[in-house]
């Protein structure tokens, strides 16, 4: 109920026991009583009021935080503030989550609560005084334990120095926040092995294709590892990241379609391999980047010839990773340039075949592109 309404409801309620003195005379006794109850029935109105508002209020954060840990998850971040969301669901001045990183002490007197706390129930402790028995320092006046078995850390605790304590109700509250926090990290962590589980696939499959032409063997994957310090470097966001990571390894995979060969044809791979892949989608960005990575920044590339801006970002960026590969690594032996050579040429194109832009960003990240080519061989 809003402050307003038990206003009002005061207001009604002293205008009734007024009229009721008028009309009968009421003894000071009764009308000592009815005033009494009256402050009562206030009184029970604005603290479940206040019990209900703040309810709400919590639930509500629960939703924006369960908001939250969605762009998260989208994000594949593992990084999340639990702490501070328990603080926004539950009235407590410290939060300790799980037991890494408290001294000795401290950690084996939280380690005895959590021994001798239900793993559903919980434990809180309402009684300052208990809570120096059992060791705890400080002005701690109220406690709220809750161990989270089998899980990454070993339990929550919740510490209170203002007066009013803990309730069961925060204790439910704070089982569905750290459920809902369990339940999508050990989503994510899936879904990330289930990634990986794929990447590596992919990985399989394009060292099987390589393999039948020796001199690109490794090529796709060294592209992909200077494509993503360039994209880095650029500042790409995690999504363009990951569209640049597989059309960067995937690029050269229109060479192991078989296709006829007319005289004077141009090589036309890109196309091969950006067809085999759905228009819609992530798959649709992969597709672009393919299909353009052999177009080049003054217009003169294949297979539209377009140039500047008008070439999707991401294939400029693989544009410059393949041919940086290809004159240090993929010739004859007697024939590839060292990585000084190899960054001259790319310099001496810019403006003309590459973006002067990812050229700039290819020379900041040398060392680590050198780094790439030290573990290949």
């Amino acid at each position: 109920m809003k402050r307003g309404n038990i206003f009002l409801l005061g207001a009604v309620l002293t205008s009734l026991i007024i009229t009721l003195d008028l009309v009968w005379n009421l003894p000071v006794g009764v009308r000592t009583v009815l005033f009494l109850l009256a402050g009562l029935a206030l009184t029970y109105y604005a603290a479940l009021s206040y019990k209900l508002d703040r309810e709400k209020e919590a639930l509500e954060d629960i939703i924006a935080i369960a908001k939250e840990i969605e762009k998260l998850v989208a994000h594949k971040a593992f990084s999340w503030p639990v702490e501070e969301w328990i603080k926004r669901v539950i009235p407590c001045g410290e939060v300790v989550y799980g037991l890494e990183g408290e001294n000795k002490g401290r950690k084996e007197v939280l380690a005895r609560l959590l021994a001798g706390a239900d793993s559903e129930k919980g434990m809180i402790i309402n009684h300052p005084s208990e809570l120096k028995k059992l060791g705890l320092k400080g002005e701690v006046k109220s406690l709220l334990v809750l161990p989270m078995k089998n899980e990454e850390k070993e339990g929550v605790f919740c510490f209170n120095s203002q007066e009013g304590g803990f309730s069961r109700y925060d204790l439910t509250l704070l089982k569905l926040l750290l459920d809902k926090v369990t339940k999508e990290k050990r989503r994510m962590v899936m879904q990330g092995e289930r990634e990986k589980w794929l990447r590596e696939l992919v990985y399989v499959m394009l060292r099987a294709l390589e393999s039948t032409t020796p001199l690109f063997s490794g090529h796709g994957e060294r592209v992909e590892k200077i494509a993503l310090l360039l994209g880095e470097k650029l500042g790409l966001t995690e999504e363009e990241k990951e569209v640049l990571s597989l059309a960067a390894l995937l690029h050269d995979i229109g060479r192991s379609i078989p296709h006829p060969e007319e005289e004077g044809e141009k090589d036309l791979h890109a196309v091969y391999g950006a067809e085999l892949f759905p228009q819609d989608g992530r798959l649709g960005e992969i597709r672009e980047a393919i299909y353009y990575h052999h177009e080049r920044y003054d217009g003169s590339g294949i297979p539209e010839g377009l140039k500047y801006d008008e070439i999707p970002f991401i294939s400029r960026i693989i544009a410059v990773a393949d041919v940086y590969d290809a004159v240090v690594y993929i010739n004859r032996e007697d024939e590839n340039l060292n990585h000084d050579l190899g960054r001259a040429v790319i310099k001496k194109a810019q403006g003309r075949l590459f973006d002067p832009l990812v050229v700039t960003a290819m020379e900041e990240v040398e060392k680590e592109i050198e780094a790439v080519y030290s573990a290949a061989r």
